[in-house]
């Protein structure tokens, strides 16, 4: 069968709404004759249509909603590269104010997450309870924790031989050390070899394991 006969019956199930029916393993392929040729467009900048595209169910897909000129996620999650946006991330709408950081707690010991970086960490367990940061690298060049005290416990941010800062050597533990705790505040940020402290409020101490 010709090519344009093939167009011409393609064209007229996208029409009629019918199921193009491919076997397991099968794939419908658009290969130009020359690389990085020739394009694939839906609409016209004047004749535009919603492309919705399912992933797995109802409730899961992907929309290119002409009419609202944007794109929406629905139980999915998009990856950037290295970086992966999910539904806990909502760079826009009723939850988002531009300038705003995250605010998390800890009510326990934990390690400091991707989720952490760029957030505000409230350490609110009445007893000592220790943030683990993740060893500096690549991967959080330029990330930034702030980790702030709720109760009067002599609360730790650890990570092994990587914190620099508070004094000339360099360290594995701060920990909180006025007689009144809540309330002390120290920012941590990953120049992808160390976690350089910067004490905003209250004292705390460097401790070398």
């Amino acid at each position: 069968m010709s090519d344009r006969n093939i167009f011409r019956l393609w064209k007229e199930a996208l029409v009629g709404g019918d199921l193009a029916d491919l076997a397991s393993g099968e794939s419908m392929k658009l290969i130009p004759q020359v690389n990085d040729q020739g394009s694939f467009v839906f609409g016209s900048a004047t004749k535009d249509m919603d492309v919705k595209v399912f992933l797995g169910g109802d409730g899961s897909y992907a929309l290119f909603d002409s009419g609202a000129k944007a794109l929406t996620l629905s139980g999915v999650s998009a990856s950037l590269g290295a970086v992966t946006l999910t539904a806990a991330l909502t760079p826009s709408g009723s939850g988002y104010v531009a300038g705003k950081a995250k605010v998390t707690e800890a009510t326990d010991s934990r390690a400091v997450g991707v989720a952490d970086f760029g957030a505000l960490i409230q350490l609110s367990n009445a007893s000592a309870t220790t943030i683990t940061l993740p060893v500096p690298g690549a991967t959080n060049l330029g990330a930034t924790v702030r980790v702030v005290c709720l109760t009067n416990a002599a609360h730790v941010v650890a990570s092994a031989n990587t914190i620099i800062g508070l004094t000339s050597i360099v360290g594995d533990t701060l920990t909180a050390a006025e007689t009144d705790k809540i309330g002390q505040l120290v920012a941590l940020e990953s120049d992808g070899a160390k976690w350089v402290v910067t004490a905003m409020t209250g004292a705390w101490t460097m401790g070398v394991a």
